[in-house]
């Protein structure tokens, strides 16, 4: 009755008066099949899963598997509401063009239409699911994919006529890049398509790709790859029938982890691989790699700016930057000299050379000397952070200095000059420099000042800065500093004491920790001053805060100021008074053609108002 029902409808359908009907065991707990050898059409109906096909167990219509051109179901309300195209349902139909499949269906089973080299397209329907060799050496030609739609481990590999990938851009999982399919976040480059539409003959692989995936490139026709230095890992016959591989450039200063038959198929007993300086023998003794015809040092030399170029010298080890206007920003990505960073002991920033873009020189460890920077105007955050540098030419042209621009710069040492124009100095600009001993601020600065070493802004409000590595014990924070800027006196390597004025308001992240010589705090205000850190006094249980009688309840309650391990209320008189800026006479701020004039006891602007 089943198989006279199925007739009926693809005689009414199709006018298959000559067409006969062939079906079998069910495909599914609530699903059937019947096939018509007149036009070779397969049809599927029911509702549910269907069957999966692995290891010995075998399709219903495996004798029709090669007669099979199309694959259909039935219309009708209710009549075709399956779920799943079960795991190697249709595997080797070779001569199968179509497919068309309910939008029920959210599960395209593992290897499910492997190897169907005629099947040109193909509709992905939202939320599904696509199975591990889905569409493995099929002959998809595009493959567009929605939005909640996911992946296996080669669903697409190996596809010979593939041109292009299109990805919705509410997908969260992928995401096609020049028609590459990545991961959404291209840390996985999944599939480059071997007869792309752009046609390249190179290609270079997203500077944040850390992982290169099964057959990623098998059967393209690229001449050159480009590999960022952040791939560690290369899968199983990631480069496998690659006819025209001449050259491969990796950036990865430990050799990527590949497989066996990563190159399966592909000479490279006449290519050339390139890396990075001093990495010709790690390369040449890794596995797979070794087999390269030639392993040859990349030319270190490259673009950093729209009109700026970058070599490194190999001889004097020295990082030379030419050109006009702007370094880029590395803020997602690593700077192209990283492979380099072990070896650059020098860098000289040409004339021209307006600013220097976030995290450019970040981590250069074995950078010492830095020259040129003349016409620079900007230093962008974290731009020279945990570099080993020792010296920092501030050019006068300087106006911005970014948040942690030197931050654990620890052999930068000295006396930091800032220049005249300086007008903006980020938050933790100079923190964990273990060897700067002092500031020292051009007397033409509107913006900030100079005073007994440390920095502070121009009105001697802000505390900016203390020199970590300024040897004496003890601090007395001027009286009339209002706020202690985010990271000022954090890991200032001696000092034992610090007096803080009652005229403080306010204490920004980070400011004592890591201070761990530091026994005695005294705050001379009698409500805390409000912290914005819980951590403010990080590592400092071992110390002994000292405040004004009566104060203690509030300091113990008080956000930041409880880590102390004990505090302790003393006579007000007792306390180390801190000196004020507007009744020292000697003091290193009154300067001809400076902001702050000191007069009588009161601070004025270089207009004569006064300044509250």
């Amino acid at each position: 009755m089943r198989k006279f029902y199925l007739l009926l409808i693809a005689l009414c359908c199709f006018n298959l008066v000559n067409a006969e009907p062939h079906d079998g065991e069910p495909c599914g707990i609530n699903m059937d099949w019947v096939f018509y050898d007149g036009t070779q059409v397969l049809f599927l109906q029911g509702s549910g899963a269907m069957y999966d096909y692995t290891g010995e167990k075998v399709v219903p219509w495996a004798e029709y598997r090669n007669q099979i051109k199309e694959i259909d179901y039935e219309r009708g309300e209710g009549k075709s509401t399956f779920t799943s195209i079960g795991a190697g349902a249709f595997s080797d139909c070779v001569n199968l063009e179509s497919v068309d499949i309910p939008a029920t269906v959210t599960l395209i089973g593992e290897s499910a239409f492997n190897s169907d080299t005629k099947l040109k397209s193909f509709t992905f329907h939202e939320g599904m699911k696509i199975g591990n060799y889905a569409f493995y050496r099929s002959g998809l030609t595009t493959v567009t994919i929605p939005a909640d739609v996911t992946i296996g481990v080669s669903t697409f590999a190996k596809c010979s006529n593939l041109t292009t990938f299109i990805v919705d851009e509410n997908n969260k999982k992928l995401c096609a890049s020049g028609g590459v399919l990545y991961s959404n976040d291209k840390q996985i480059l999944y599939n480059f398509p071997p007869a792309d539409i752009m046609n390249r003959s190179a290609y270079t692989i997203s500077d944040v790709t850390t992982q290169i995936g099964n057959s990623a490139f098998a059967y393209s026709k690229l001449t050159d790859v480009t590999i960022p230095a952040t791939v560690t890992i290369i899968g199983s016959e990631a480069f496998a029938e690659m006819p025209n591989l001449k050259t491969l450039t990796c950036y990865a200063t430990t050799p990527p982890v590949i497989y066996g038959n990563t190159f399966e198929e592909t000479d490279i007993s006449s290519a050339t691989l390139y890396v990075p300086y001093g990495m010709e023998n790690a390369y040449s003794k890794a596995d797979g790699w070794r087999n390269f015809g030639s392993i040859k040092t990349l030319t270190p030399t490259g673009k950093c700016g729209d009109n700026i170029t970058w070599t490194f010298n190999t001889a004097t080890k020295e990082l030379v930057l030419t050109g006009t206007g702007a370094v880029d920003d590395y803020i997602e990505v690593e700077a192209p000299w990283t492979p380099f960073a072990e070896f650059i002991v020098g860098l000289k920033i040409g004339k021209n050379i307006t600013s220097i873009g976030e995290r450019a020189f970040y981590n250069l460890y074995a950078l010492t000397t830095v020259s040129g920077m003349e016409d620079v105007v900007c230093i962008a955050d974290e731009a020279f952070a945990w570099s080993g540098i020792e010296n920092i030419p501030l050019g006068d042209k300087v106006e911005t200095i970014g948040t942690g621009a030197f931050h654990a710069c620890g052999m930068l040492a000295g006396t930091i000059n800032i220049g005249p124009k300086v007008a903006s100095i980020g938050s933790g600009a100079f923190t964990r420099c273990h060897n700067i001993t002092s500031f020292a601020v051009n007397a033409n600065n509107e913006k900030y000042i100079g005073y007994q070493d440390a920095l502070y802004s121009a009105d001697m409000r802000v505390l900016l800065a203390y020199p970590a590595g300024k040897t004496e014990e003890t601090l007395a924070i001027p009286d009339g500093v209002r706020t202690i800027a985010q990271g000022a006196l954090t890991w200032s390597d001696f000092l034992k004491e610090i007096s803080i004025p009652a005229s403080v308001e306010t204490m920004e992240n980070d400011n004592f920790s890591y201070m761990y010589k530091l026994s005695k705090v005294y705050s001379l205000a009698t409500l805390p001053p409000v912290t914005t850190d819980v951590d403010c006094f990080y590592l400092q249980a071992n110390a002994t805060l000292y405040v004004p009688k009566g104060a203690v309840a509030d300091y113990t309650t008080a956000v930041g100021w409880d880590n102390f391990g004990t505090i302790v209320e003393i006579e007000k008189e007792a306390i180390p008074q801190t000196q004020s800026v507007q009744n020292d006479a000697n003091s290193k701020i009154i300067r001809q053609g400076q902001l702050i004039i000191r007069k009588n006891g009161k601070l004025y602007n270089v207009v004569g108002t006064e300044l509250k």
